[in-house]
């Protein structure tokens, strides 16, 4: 178990919501209409898609995941009131999913968690929370680096089992752990954090160069991947977990590059809405594309040339920002504020319960 830290520790670390924001956005500009670049360049549309790979992009939400979940419970020493965390982070994520699911259906949208849209991510993420106490136990007895090499083989045959499996049940619990490693390294990179931040002199920052070298290299990355994928060289997803690791180690880096330095705060604030923008990102274009069949004038005239693309594509994220404020302030904000109330509430019910037994 690991020694509580000095209180100088940063309680909040505001990369991660620009990080947060970011992924969402480029996840959003992956699924949603492209600006017209096809009829002046050549392979526009895949270097877009090479661009703001969603799949890739995913891996960066798990390891932030990993990092948000574990660097609290680094910094008290490696403990946590278990039934009040899965209750908060439970309440937090499902009732926001299952009201964007019923939108989806209104616009022909397909949000089963398993064959279906974005939601696969999220059924990945409520299987690492409700595993988190467990992997919290083997941590503490072997450490996050030796937890996140052996979860690595077990993946990947996971991995092979999920491309054949018939039952939803088998296939969703096969989804989870193919990509349990890159949320456990996400752990594994804050407790490292925790030990760096924590010391009376931490390490030095890195430079400006070194930074924008790990932010193009991690594009790189995964657009490289999706391009051998798109080719048929090789399947992006096999390169997913390596690719986790190197996105845990540079995530570690912003954080120390922010330490001394002002953060992004509007960058960060925008980060407040990442998981509404992710839940509803589609449902305005799929949305605005239904409504758009109702009048066949204006759904030809939509598709006739660039200009009417470029305006289709400035309404869908017009949409899109507005749905997204919405869903933020009416839903997704709601229940996170109850879920924090009632989570301390269980604390509270647990420790008196204690007393009194």
């Amino acid at each position: 178990m690991t020694e509580p830290v000095p209180r100088t520790l940063p309680r909040r670390l505001d990369p991660l919501d620009a990080i947060r924001f970011i992924a969402a956005l480029f996840v959003a500009l992956y699924h949603g209409p492209k600006l017209p670049g096809e009829y002046f360049v050549r392979y526009f549309s895949l270097g877009w898609d090479m661009l703001f790979f969603g799949s890739g992009v995913v891996m960066v939400f798990f390891v932030v995941s990993g990092i948000c979940i574990h660097y609290p419970v680094a910094a008290a020493g490696g403990k946590v009131d278990m039934l009040p965390f899965l209750v908060r982070r439970y309440i937090r994520i499902l009732p926001p999913v299952v009201l964007a699911s019923l939108l989806a259906y209104f616009a022909d949208l397909n949000y089963s968690p398993i064959g279906g849209r974005i939601t696969w991510s999220l059924l990945c993420e409520l299987g690492y929370y409700s595993l988190y106490p467990a992997l919290l136990f083997l941590a503490n007895r072997f450490g996050w680096r030796a937890l996140t090499l052996a979860t690595i083989p077990p993946a990947y045959i996971m991995l092979v089992l999920y491309q054949t499996a018939s039952s939803p049940i088998f296939a969703g619990i096969a989804l989870i752990f193919q990509y349990l490693p890159c949320w456990v390294c996400g752990c594994w990179a804050a407790e490292c954090l925790v030990k760096k931040l924590g010391r009376p002199e931490p390490p030095l920052p890195p430079s400006s160069l070194e930074i924008w070298l790990w932010r193009v290299g991690i594009v790189a990355f995964y657009s490289t991947a999706a391009g051998m994928s798109y080719y048929h060289v090789v399947h992006y997803i096999w390169f997913m977990i390596p690719f986790s690791l190197l996105v845990a180690a540079w995530i570690s880096r912003e954080i120390l590059f922010f330490k001394n330095r002002p953060s992004w705060k509007w960058l960060a604030n925008l980060g407040l809405y990442s998981y509404s923008l992710y839940l509803v990102h589609e449902i305005a274009h799929h949305g605005l594309g239904k409504c758009q069949k109702m009048f066949p004038e204006m759904d030809a005239w939509f598709q006739s040339g660039p200009a009417p693309i470029a305006v289709r594509f400035f309404i869908v994220y017009a949409l899109t920002i507005a749905l997204t404020f919405l869903f933020a302030k009416w839903i997704e904000w709601p229940f996170q504020y109850f879920a924090r109330e009632f989570s301390r509430k269980v604390a509270a019910w647990k420790r008196s319960d204690i007393r009194t037994s």
